[in-house]
């Protein structure tokens, strides 16, 4: 682990604290992986994939945003918890474009 740290440029800790779930990699830690162990693109993928899903809160910068655009974000915050099964595939489909 250390000496992996050392080629990320971060601290075993933090390093640490990532493989506990206790903290989710940064950029900074997924794009030193990336080129720091030459992973092909399919791996790229997994590893922002496996970053994504342990992701246990999500920022969205609403800087810019409209009344409308703010208002969207807020009430889908709110319900968010509270939606069904059907109601999130039908987004998840909205959002890929099917």
């Amino acid at each position: 682990m250390k000496d992996m740290a050392e080629a990320l440029h971060v601290s075993s800790a933090y390093l640490s604290a990532i493989e506990r779930g206790k903290k989710a990699p940064s950029e900074k830690v997924l794009s030193g992986l990336k080129l720091h162990y030459s992973l092909s693109p399919k791996e790229a993928h997994e590893v922002e994939e496996a970053a994504a899903l342990s992701q246990t809160t999500v920022s969205i910068d609403l800087h810019g945003s409209d009344e409308e655009e703010r208002m969207l974000a807020v009430s889908f915050a709110r319900k968010f918890k509270g939606l069904e099964d059907f109601q999130k595939d039908q987004l998840v489909k909205l959002l890929n474009g099917e």
